[in-house]
């Protein structure tokens, strides 16, 4: 094994960025400082650690190396199986993209007869209060021409009363001056008869 092995070189190993063992390094440095201060070796920008170290021990259980890829020979009917499996599920994702995108448009749908539903509800609100209002007037026009009808014959009564009034005071009038002039009359009889 190596005297040192540098970060960079061990992510590689891995597959993994130096970054993210960095970091993951980092934070062990701040729980146990001893152990790492101690396998970590720095010359210039680049980190190096001691392969025979705690520390190296638990950065390979944390981060070993990939499993290698095993390559399975499989019976000609297998791999026909799968293909045809493979298709199907092609097949199925295409229905059930074509029924996602239905259920969509009909969301869309529901959602646009909810929205002209909510409009007749509102312009139903509307006409029903338009026709309370329409209602209110036509009692109040209802109201007012029987009062008009009260006040047009209370007119009439109080012009026949004006009528006879007229009349009693011509009346009045007339045996007023008739009464002067019997007046005048009898007192000129009485200077002369003086």
């Amino acid at each position: 094994m190596p005297e040192k092995v540098r970060i960079i070189d061990f992510a590689e190993s891995r597959g993994l960025k130096a970054n993210t063992v960095t970091a993951w390094i980092v934070r062990q440095k701040q729980t146990n400082p001893e152990l790492w201060g101690k396998a970590l070796l720095f010359e210039g920008k680049e980190q190096f650690i001691l392969p025979e170290t705690e520390a190296f021990e638990l950065l390979e259980r944390k981060y070993p190396f990939p499993k290698p890829v095993e390559v399975i020979s499989r019976d000609p009917a297998d791999v026909e199986r799968i293909d045809r499996l493979q298709e199907e599920n092609k097949q199925l994702a295409l229905r059930l993209a074509a029924q996602a995108e239905a259920a969509a448009q009909l969301h869309d749908l529901i959602a646009e007869q909810k929205g002209q539903l909510v409009l007749l509800e509102v312009r139903e609100q509307e006409r029903d209060a338009a026709r309370e209002t329409a209602e209110r007037f036509e009692n109040a026009l209802q109201k007012a021409g029987e009062e008009n009808a009260v006040l047009s014959a209370e007119k009439g009564r109080l012009e026949e009363e004006k009528r006879a009034l007229e009349e009693k005071l011509r009346e009045a009038e007339d045996a007023s001056k008739k009464g002067f002039f019997a007046f005048r009359k009898w007192r000129k009889s009485r200077r002369e008869e003086q």
